[in-house]
């Protein structure tokens, strides 16, 4: 797609999120040969991203819109260093930190509030962020509390051990070879415990994926053994399977695209507890999604709307209310934040957390994005072409990595130090003036 546009030589390249579902690595690697790109052909290029790190990668300048209204133009450096509108802070502190673990993420709405004054115009009211930063709800998590709490979880029995698993695949690499196997998951062994969260990262392709739907037996294994609960998941019988399928859930990347789009939320939510046998009546049913899409943060005016009529935010909490429905113990969240923007982003992950809490949900959760995971998980598990890299808990594997792959991932993440921002603008400043 890349080199379709830049096949007629432009003078301006208009790149609308072009790196957001990527994995860091292929991230990376596209950001540079932009600027390789740009720098080159003397190109301008403007960049649509909701990604601060990756802003603080390649602009020169930046305009933050809310609304489709202007709320700041600066470079990028002044940005970074003094953001003045309390949207921009607002963006700037959503994403996860590197170098600090919280219990809960800043998103937007507590840097600001709207109302609708009486013009009919939104007016912004703005919140100091010395209130926010001093708030007890975006407190770091200390690394005592984090050590309390992995000797508490590996305490309990496993919840799901996975043991010796493989998923192969016959493939041909040319038109008159012979099939091969080429195993997509590679002997993989783990454990996950009650209440826990293990983050899955990796590169695209390395089995995160495939890995999941082994779990659920949406796909049978080639060999190895899982185990939930105490039983055997392919061992069971199809009238079993189902009975288990009610504690074993799983959130999809694309909530859009998980969803019957002729069928309204409340059909959507209910479907399940019907399958399930969940409540007594139509109407015990109907007020246990109603409660579940308040838990989300959404109201009971939402069961007889349809997929299309809400953003991809809201989109995203109707699937995890819908996976509650059937009270399950597991979730898998494979990349179920990865296409959202980083204010919305920051509401699914503190929603996660606050589920997690609520209900005692154990989850695995799959991401390319290494911050994103420190900050949900309790340990990190990294895989590479179907293997796993290294696992263990999640300030280790992310500050001090055993493995070359790991730290390769960790490099790969776009979040340039204010140090680096500047020596980069100057260089640009001499450059673009010469």
């Amino acid at each position: 797609m890349i080199a379709m546009a830049l096949s007629g030589n432009p003078a301006l390249l208009i790149a609308d999120e072009p790196t957001t579902a990527l994995d860091v690595t292929i991230q990376a690697t596209i950001l540079e040969l932009m600027q390789e790109i740009r720098d080159r052909r003397n190109m301008a290029i403007l960049f649509i991203t909701h990604d601060m790190g990756v802003v603080s990668e390649i602009a020169d300048r930046v305009v933050v819109l809310y609304r489709g209204q202007v709320m700041e133009i600066a470079r990028v450096y002044d940005l970074f260093a003094n953001p003045k509108h309390p949207y921009t802070q607002g963006l700037l502190n959503c994403r996860p930190r590197p170098n600090q673990r919280l219990k809960r993420l800043p998103t937007v709405s507590d840097f600001m509030q709207t109302r609708v004054g009486a013009n009919g115009q939104v007016e912004i009211i703005p919140q100091p962020m010395s209130v926010v930063e001093q708030n007890p709800r975006f407190a770091s998590i200390s690394l005592a509390e984090q050590s309390d709490r992995a000797q508490y979880l590996a305490q309990q029995p496993p919840l799901l051990s996975v043991r010796h698993l493989t998923k192969a695949y016959l493939i041909r690499t040319g038109l008159w070879s012979r099939k091969t196997a080429f195993n997509a998951i590679d002997d993989v062994s783990f454990e996950v415990y009650p209440g826990e969260t293990l983050g899955l990262v990796g590169e695209s392709g390395c089995g995160k994926t495939t890995l999941s739907r082994v779990l659920l037996r949406l796909i049978e294994p080639t060999s190895g053994e899982v185990w939930f609960n105490g039983q055997s998941v392919f061992q069971l019988n199809e009238s079993e399977l189902r009975h288990l399928r009610q504690s074993m859930q799983i959130v999809f990347q694309n909530p859009y695209g998980s969803m019957d789009p002729r069928q309204s939320i409340g059909s959507a939510l209910t479907e399940p507890m019907v399958i399930h046998n969940i409540g007594s009546s139509p109407e015990e049913r109907r007020q246990k999604a109603i409660a579940l899409l308040e838990k989300v943060g959404l109201d009971g005016s939402a069961m007889n709307r349809m997929p299309h009529e809400f953003s991809g935010g809201q989109q995203q909490r109707i699937c995890i209310a819908r996976t509650l429905t059937c009270n399950p113990r597991f979730i898998v969240c494979d990349e179920s934040v990865s296409a959202l923007d980083v204010s919305v982003q920051a509401q699914v992950l503190n929603l996660l957390k606050d589920l997690q809490q609520d209900f005692g949900l154990t989850y695995i959760f799959i991401s390319h994005d290494l911050s994103v995971v420190k900050f949900v998980s309790d340990r990190i598990l990294v895989m590479n072409q179907g293997k796993i890299e290294e696992i263990g808990p999640a300030e280790r594997v992310y500050n001090h990595p055993t493995r070359d792959y790991t730290r390769q991932l960790v490099r790969a993440i776009p979040d340039a130090t204010l140090e680096d921002i500047q020596v980069r603008q100057s260089r640009r400043l001499i450059a673009v003036e010469s």
